[in-house]
C-alpha cells in the first residue's frame, strides 16, 4: 500500500465516512480513502502484521496505545522526532551524520519512520 501511495498520491483521499462510522462499530472501507489509524492498520496488515484482529476500518488511534505487542520508542512533539532519530543514530553507530548548509547543521535523515516497535 505504501508503494501505491507514493506512486499515486493524487488517487488517495481522506475517509470521512469511515472515521464517522467507526464510532458506530461499522467499517466503511473505501478504495484509496483512509483515515489515519485505518491507513496504518491496513499497511501493517498488508505486510503480514495483524495485531488488531479486526478490519482496518475499525481501528481507532487508542488501539495503538493499548496494543500489548507495541511499545512506544518516542513520546513528544512531532517536530522533535527528527532530532531524536538523529541522536539515536549517533549513539548506535558512534558517528556524526549531518548536512551542513549555510553554516546550519541539520540531520540527514529520510522521512517515513514509525515511532512504534513490535515486540
Amino acid at each position: 500500500e505504501l508503494v501505491r501511495f507514493k506512486r499515486h498520491p493524487e488517487r488517495y483521499g481522506y475517509n470521512f465516512l469511515g472515521e464517522f462510522s467507526v464510532f458506530f462499530h461499522r467499517a466503511m472501507e473505501r478504495e484509496y480513502n483512509y483515515f489515519c489509524s485505518q491507513f496504518v492498520a491496513a499497511v501493517l496488515r498488508n505486510a503480514g502484521v495483524d495485531i488488531f484482529h479486526k478490519k482496518p476500518g475499525l481501528v481507532k488511534p487508542g488501539d495503538f496505545r493499548r496494543c500489548p505487542v507495541l511499545r512506544p520508542i518516542f513520546t513528544g512533539l512531532l517536530a522533535d522526532y527528527r532530532t531524536y532519530l538523529h541522536e539515536r543514530l549517533k549513539q548506535a553507530h558512534g558517528i556524526e551524520i549531518t548536512d551542513v548548509s549555510n553554516g546550519v547543521h541539520k540531520p540527514a535523515l529520510t522521512d517515513g519512520l514509525m515511532a512504534w516497535r513490535v515486540g
